[in-house]
Order: C-alpha cells, then sequence, then structure tokens
C-alpha cells in the first residue's frame, strides 16, 4: 500500500505545482509579500503629499532657516560691536599707560629738584666765604625753583589731561576730584620760629 499511495502523492503534488503555476502572477502570495512594502510605501507617501505633511515640513525648515540666519546676524553684530569696544579700550590703556610713564618721569625729575633743594640746604656743600654762599644758595635755589615750576607745570598738565580738577577753591588748600567725590588736602602749617 505504501508503493501505491507514494507515486499518487507525487502525482497530486504535480497538479498543485502546476495549478500554482498557471494562477495569475498577483494571486500567488511570494509576489503579494514582496510587493506589499513597496505598496504601502506608495500609499503613505501619497498621503503625506495629500494632507501636506511635507509641505509642512518643508515650511518648517525654512523658518528655522531663517531663525538661524537672523541669529548668525545678531551674533555678528554682537561680535563686531565687543571687537570695536576691545580696540577702544586698548587705546585707552596705551593713552593711560603714556599719562602714568609721563608722572613717572615727572616724578622722577621732581625727586632730583627736591633732592638738590636737599643738598643746597646741607653744611656739606658750603663754599669758603659767606658772600659765596649767599651768591651759591641764591643761584641754586633760583635753579631749582625754575626746575621746580617746570614740574608743577608738567603735573597740572597731566592731571587736567587725565581729569582731574586741579583748581583749589579755597586759598592754601589742594582739592583733588576722584570721581564725583571731592577730597580736600590742606598742606602742613609752617611753625614760626621764636
Amino acid at each position: 500500500m505504501e508503493n501505491d499511495e507514494k507515486p499518487m502523492l507525487e502525482l497530486k503534488k504535480l497538479a498543485l505545482e502546476i495549478a500554482d503555476l498557471e494562477r495569475p502572477w498577483w494571486k500567488r502570495p511570494a509576489y503579494v509579500l514582496a510587493a506589499l512594502p513597496t505598496v504601502l510605501a506608495i500609499i503613505a507617501l501619497s498621503v503625506g503629499f495629500l494632507n501636506g505633511f511635507f509641505s509642512a515640513q518643508l515650511t518648517k525648515l525654512d523658518n528655522q532657516r531663517h531663525d538661524l540666519e537672523a541669529q548668525v546676524r545678531e551674533f555678528e553684530t554682537t561680535r563686531n560691536s565687543l571687537f570695536s569696544q576691545n580696540q577702544k579700550l586698548q587705546q585707552e590703556i596705551v593713552a593711560k599707560q603714556e599719562i602714568l610713564n609721563e608722572i613717572k618721569e615727572t616724578s622722577s625729575r621732581l625727586n632730583v629738584v627736591l633732592l638738590r633743594l636737599a643738598i643746597i640746604d646741607s653744611p656739606s656743600a658750603d663754599p669758603e666765604t659767606p658772600e659765596q654762599r649767599r651768591k651759591f644758595d641764591a643761584e641754586s635755589r633760583a635753579q631749582a625753583k625754575s626746575e621746580l615750576e617746570e614740574v608743577i607745570v608738567k603735573l597740572n598738565k597731566i592731571l587736567t589731561d587725565a581729569g582731574v580738577d586741579t583748581k583749589p577753591k579755597s586759598p592754601g588748600t589742594v582739592d583733588i576730584r576722584v570721581g564725583s567725590e571731592p577730597a580736600t588736602i590742606k598742606p602742613p602749617q609752617r611753625r614760626k620760629k621764636k
């Protein structure tokens, strides 16, 4: 019996295969399963175009691009502003450094004048006669006075250029303004010899 069944099963199998091959391709499951993802993708794209999804995304991307361009322009403006402020501050630093150098030069010159005045008053510089001493004192003091006046003029110019008010408010005082707060300094009183 087994022998009779085997050829009959083979014939049945061949008949089914022939019937499957005679069917149209769209009725075969293998072709349908292979084409189904492609058909679904085409349908999804069609629905997306019909609903305006892609045009909305395109508009959204276009708006984002415009926003980014505006931000780039704003950043460039800020960068240019900061660059110009930096250059201005660098120039101010150079100008203040020049003023500081002038103050240092004037200060060293003032120290030289004060040292010369101290030497004039010292007993070690005594000439031989009182008349020579008086003449030496008068010449030295005149020279020191002119140098001191030059230093004072230079300091006043530097301070005026720096924005410091150097004019005294009342006689015998020095009014120095730092910012908006005045600082009045009175010179020490000389004691009279008795």
